[in-house]
């Protein structure tokens, strides 16, 4: 009878992993066409083109229908998240393009809850590998197409630059670092052939990111690297590492701000070949002042803004003097403040502070924190990312969702933590457990 019993373990555990390994397949493939640009890459640049892309959120939108209800504690861990993507829909009702506003914020909606699904329904260590699955198979689709379409190798006018399955180089870069990231955390937590296919996705990577030319995202490759090698030397140290990473973004972001007001890094953009106006960012930053002030406390409405045909934009491409119009700001705080406003701002802020927070509950425990350190370095890659792109409420970007689906996970995990074994109801203390084995496996 107890060999029976075990082997009825044993049959459930594979049917477990036959399930998950499954999900993870549908997801990657559903996240590769929906986060990247292969359908126009291939077929084109047309309306019909860009509306099949559309078409994926069918198949999303069943997933998360199909698992409702265990979305709905994501949501309720980060209450923030919703609330901003409430914030993007309702602003359809001071947006000053309504009908844009309405026809992006939808996919949003459906895109973030997808994320938030996944955080809801996988365990960290099925997240991360849900994640570096779809890194990868970015990273193969962007050097397949390479290899055969002329326009992945480059588009106007960075011909000479690869772009891969992507409309602009730096979706590339992005896409390449954060690929970079995840296989460096799956790396640390599988064993065999998928550990050997993670390291060639790591290596795949970082050859599409120096290939890029994207200079954001290989600082950001930097930070993460060093951070990454600096956490397995004082993985005992967790707590005191995370907090450290954090003040030197911090520091790092301040001191850079400064030195771009002043001369002393003119050298430095020379032996990297770039402006010191950062590729126009800096003359471009320094006119939204006054529009931000004309729609101080609720924005433009989502994705309203940088309406090409508008007077004020049209306005900043004439000060510019760019030969181009910029169709947004490259710097995420700012188009959030654009879209919604200062209210949207502060909730940016709560959802950026409760993550942050949850973070330290998680560090604090005394597990081996290597899948855990895979949240820090995701939210740190967001952050750092922002300062010079806009990926925050972008409706189909690896970047929002990865931060989206950690940030949740973050707080789901951090709630568990907080709660003591006498508080905890009988689903809590099963979550618990999980929770916990999932970070010693890793």
């Amino acid at each position: 009878m107890a060999t029976l019993t075990q082997r009825q373990q044993m049959a459930v555990v594979r049917a477990g992993t036959v399930y998950t390994a499954a999900l993870i397949a549908f997801i990657s493939v559903i996240s590769f066409f929906l986060l990247t640009d292969v359908i126009t890459i291939v077929a084109g640049q047309s309306p019909f083109i860009a509306r099949i892309k559309l078409l994926l959120l069918g198949p999303i939108i069943l997933f998360i229908a199909l698992y409702f209800g265990r979305s709905l504690r994501g949501m309720a861990a980060l209450p923030e998240i919703p609330f901003l993507i409430f914030l993007a829909v309702v602003s359809a009702l001071w947006s000053y393009q309504p009908f844009s506003t309405l026809d992006r914020a939808l996919p949003l909606v459906v895109t973030t809850l997808f994320a938030i699904t996944m955080a809801s329904i996988f365990s960290l260590r099925h997240l991360v590998l849900a994640f570096a699955f779809i890194g990868a198979s970015i990273m193969i689709g962007s050097i397949l197409a390479i290899a055969t379409v002329a326009d992945a190798r480059g588009l106007p006018p960075w011909e000479n630059t690869w772009n891969g399955i992507f409309s602009h180089k730096n979706g590339l870069g992005g896409a390449s670092v954060l690929a970079l990231i995840f296989a460096l955390c799956a790396i640390n937590i599988t064993k065999g052939n998928l550990r050997r296919f993670f390291v060639f996705s790591l290596l795949l990577s970082l050859v599409l990111l120096v290939a890029s030319e994207s200079r954001s995202p290989q600082i950001v490759a930097l930070f993460s690297l060093s951070a990454a090698g600096i956490f397995y030397a004082m993985r005992r140290r967790a707590l005191i590492w995370g907090v450290g990473y954090l003040l030197i973004v911090v520091i790092f972001i301040l001191v850079v701000s400064y030195l771009l007001s002043t001369d002393v890094l003119e050298p430095v953009f020379e032996a990297v070949d770039r402006k010191p106006t950062l590729s126009g960012r800096l003359p471009l930053w320094s006119l939204m002042g006054p529009y931000i002030l004309d729609e101080f406390w609720v924005g433009y409405g989502y994705r309203a803004f940088w309406d090409p045909d508008s007077a004020r934009v049209i306005e900043i491409s004439t000060d510019l003097g760019l030969g181009f119009t910029p169709f947004y700001s490259h710097n995420g705080l700012i188009e959030t403040w654009l879209h919604l406003g200062l209210l949207g701002f502060l909730v940016l802020l709560a959802v950026l502070f409760r993550v942050g927070v949850s973070c330290y509950f998680i560090m604090r425990k005394r597990w081996d924190r290597t899948a855990f350190a895979s949240i820090i370095l995701v939210i740190i890659a967001f952050v750092l990312m922002n300062t010079t792109e806009g990926t925050i409420l972008s409706r189909t970007s690896y970047s929002w969702m990865s931060f989206v689906a950690f940030g949740t996970k973050a707080c789901l995990v951090a709630n568990l933590t907080k709660a003591t074994p006498t508080t905890r109801g009988t689903a809590q203390r099963a979550r618990y457990r999980h929770y916990t084995a999932v970070a010693k496996d890793a």
